[in-house]
């Protein structure tokens, strides 16, 4: 048992220890001139988002990207950067985020990684009085900013609401040039369940690097419980042994195919 103890913490410390996005491996590359994004609490920076309708179903990573980088950088240093659709309302001199995925950044701030972007991978640029986070997919959009709230600003989740939230304070904001491609390791990583009874929870692992919220999730994903395998449920158990299964509302178990173990009996631990 102490080993299992010993496994978990090891695996959340690789996972959120070190504020990296579980999983990921980095390339740094060097650019040159940095970007303000807030200059005395005051907003430098607009935001070019991606286009057209944000709200619709199966854009709620890139709707997420854009709203976590733009709040957090809020509740850091008090400045509200604008956000646009449209690349021509960006004036000379005026520092820039690109917020995107790939094929979708307006042709006025395309970037080439250096390396074609995997699944889920993300290409953050700084430089030029410009900020890139380019996205392979919407999962990897989201992955680069919440990866840049975690490295570039210190914000941290710690648990699924404000109490959870730690978020340092910054009068300035600027970056120092540089190229990053961070790549998955993970094909997958599902750690987070129901979003109609848990939603916060969900949020809190989509922020940590949770595939639930993928269009294609439902064509990759699958997973069971193994009690079935351990314990059957059929209906000579149920019949023979009712104590190894829960009562439903105090009365004694009839077999149902949805019917659960009970997790205190001495021996349907052992059997475990």
């Amino acid at each position: 048992m102490r080993n299992i103890f010993v496994s978990l913490a090891i695996g959340m410390t690789l996972l959120f220890g070190d504020g990296r996005s579980p999983g990921y491996a980095q390339e740094v590359v060097k650019s040159a001139e940095e970007v303000p994004l807030v200059i005395d609490h005051k907003a430098t920076a607009v935001v070019v988002r991606p286009k057209g309708n944000l709200q619709v179903k199966g854009r709620k990573l890139e709707r997420m990207a854009v709203d976590d980088f733009c709040d957090y950088i809020e509740k850091s240093t008090g400045a509200r950067l604008t956000v646009t659709e449209n690349a021509e309302e960006v004036v000379a001199g005026q520092s820039v985020v690109v917020l995107g995925v790939v094929g979708s950044v307006p042709k006025r701030f395309t970037v080439k990684p250096p390396k074609p972007l995997k699944r889920h991978a993300f290409y953050y640029e700084a430089g030029q009085r410009r900020l890139t986070i380019l996205g392979a997919d919407p999962r990897g959009l989201a992955n680069g900013v919440h990866w840049f709230l975690r490295q570039k600003i210190g914000v941290r989740w710690y648990m699924s609401t404000e109490l959870g939230e730690e978020v340092p304070t910054h009068a300035n904001l600027t970056l120092k040039p540089e190229q990053i491609t961070i790549d998955p390791e993970f094909e997958w990583i599902r750690f987070m369940g129901n979003e109609r009874e848990l939603p916060d929870e969900v949020v809190w692992g989509v922020r940590h690097g949770d595939d639930l919220w993928d269009e294609d999730f439902r064509d990759h994903w699958n997973f069971q419980k193994n009690w079935m395998n351990l314990l059957p449920l059929t209906r000579e158990n149920v019949e023979k042994h009712p104590d190894w299964w829960a009562r439903e509302e105090g009365k004694p178990p009839v077999y149902h195919d949805e019917l659960n173990v009970c997790v205190s009996n001495p021996e349907v631990i052992q059997q475990f």
